[in-house]
């Protein structure tokens, strides 16, 4: 198991989230340092990322994700020729937070310098005990999904993306679904490759859909006609009535295309 390597206070550099305000930044950053101080074993490791899950007397339950540079080249690479993932995932998913976009509450990122270069970033949010993501979420419905589940993600997806999301790496386990009153809010979170643009992106939210919809068969989460289904459903919610044909046929084209990049029978095609 990885263990969170302690940090020293005089190596970070601090980044606020838009919707946090500076003086309750100030007040949690000793905290947010005390919790990143302290050992944890992470609960997910994935080459240089890990996550944690830490507790704190007043905030509760937080995570920590970590975002190693590992070695001497790509520390100095992100110190002065590009922006380290970390910080460049915590501005676009801290900028969706602001405009009201639903994700896990940002608190912090902090960059660890040592020498020349940048060694990690750590990214600071609230850890969401009952949320569940939609992989997770599939699978306990043994790939038979209610349709009032495809349509609460089909309307998600499309409220994300009219708020100016691309994602670019979207997938079932990337999209949380979290109880709430009067039904379920599904929120995004892993903004490593995201972009927020000023509003609606067609051919960004195709592409989003599409990687999920291709998930969804690939891995077996559900039959093909739910999958079909699902891009009906993505269709409709940003398509107006006569334009849901042309619109479905743009998702299930980029569907198919991604399914048979990765040696798998299309969905859609000769339906």
């Amino acid at each position: 198991m990885n263990s969170l390597r302690p940090v020293k206070a005089a190596a970070l550099r601090w980044h606020r989230p838009e919707a946090l305000g500076p003086e309750r930044f100030e007040k949690l950053r000793p905290r947010l340092l005390r919790l990143a101080s302290e050992p944890s074993e992470a609960l997910y490791v994935a080459k240089r990322r890990a996550l944690y899950r830490v507790e704190d007397d007043e905030l509760g339950a937080v995570a920590i994700k970590e975002i190693r540079s590992q070695g001497l080249a790509r520390a100095l690479w992100f110190r002065f020729a590009r922006q380290h993932p970390a910080l460049r995932e915590f501005r676009v998913g801290a900028a969706f937070e602001a405009r009201g976009g639903p994700t896990h509450e940002f608190f912090a990122v902090a960059i660890e310098r040592s020498g020349p270069g940048i060694q990690r970033g750590l990214l600071f949010f609230r850890w969401l005990d009952d949320a569940v993501d939609l992989t997770q979420q599939l699978r306990h419905s043994a790939g038979k999904p209610a349709h009032a589940l495809l349509a609460n993600v089909a309307r998600g997806l499309a409220a994300h993306a009219r708020l100016g999301l691309v994602h670019g790496r979207h997938a079932p386990g990337n999209l949380l679904l979290l109880p709430r009153p009067g039904g379920i809010e599904v929120l995004a979170i892993d903004f490593a490759y995201a972009s927020l643009g000023p509003g609606f992106d067609e051919a960004g939210y195709v592409g989003d859909v599409s990687r999920v919809a291709h998930h969804l068969v690939e891995f077996g989460l559900c039959s093909r006609p739910t999958a079909r289904e699902f891009l009906e459903l993505c269709a409709e919610e940003v398509a107006e009535a006569d334009d849901v044909g042309r619109v479905l046929g743009l998702l299930a084209a980029d569907t198919d295309r991604r399914l048979e990049q990765r040696g798998v029978a299309p969905l859609c095609a000769g339906r």
